[in-house]
């Protein structure tokens, strides 16, 4: 978040609490006891620091200012950008992996076998996945060229399973019942009754 933008966000929330009927009276500036600290920014950065000022002293006031209502971010992409762990990329050649984002600090050496963390848990941890071939170091380089060999025989698969995932689907609702029309009331006519009507006669009496 720039200085711009936090600025703008104080600015926005000020008019907010005062169009909101919050304006602060003049004991809300008084100097209370304790100390405060405000974090701007409530990413991984921002939560983190207010966690731990919290727990290293709770007498501490602890501010968290953040404009989003929400935060969505993958907290183990940052351990493969920083080096700690690793993707295994395919190249097309089914005896050569990649290892992108693996940094020049890292203590890692032809021979050294690649294991699976299973934190995906997709597969169990310790599984063998690849044995490193290369590795090379580049003076101006952050991330070294790292090359490894499939513990797998990837050209010698006779069977491959292909998963796809499907959505659940919720089961139908039932159909609803028909409406109950009351009867109305009953009549007389010959229709209603069952009783078969008889034919006049012409002439005269008996």
């Amino acid at each position: 978040m720039t200085e711009s933008t936090r600025r703008s966000f104080l600015w926005t929330s000020g008019l907010g609490l005062l169009a909101a009927g919050c304006a602060p009276k003049v004991a809300d500036f008084a100097q209370k006891p304790g100390r405060r600290v405000v974090v701007i920014g409530g990413g991984w950065g921002g939560a983190t620091a207010a966690k731990y000022v919290r727990l290293a002293d709770p007498s501490v006031e602890v501010v968290l200012l953040e404009p989003n209502k929400e935060f969505v971010s993958c907290p183990f992409s940052n351990l493969v950008l920083s080096g700690v762990r690793t993707i295994a990329v395919g190249t097309g050649d089914p005896d050569k992996l990649s290892l992108p984002f693996v940094t020049v600090e890292a203590d890692l050496r032809a021979g050294d076998l690649l294991l699976s963390t299973g934190m995906g848990g997709v597969f169990p941890p310790g599984y063998p996945v690849a044995e490193v071939t290369k590795v090379e170091h580049a003076a101006t380089a952050t991330f070294a060229k790292v090359e490894a060999k499939p513990a797998a025989h990837l050209d010698r698969a006779r069977e491959v399973l292909l998963v796809w995932f499907r959505p659940p689907v919720p089961p139908p609702q039932p159909a609803a019942a028909a409406p109950v029309v009351p009867a109305g009331p009953a009549t007389n006519s010959p229709a209603s009754t069952g009783a078969a009507a008889r034919p006049a006669t012409a002439g005269g009496g008996e």
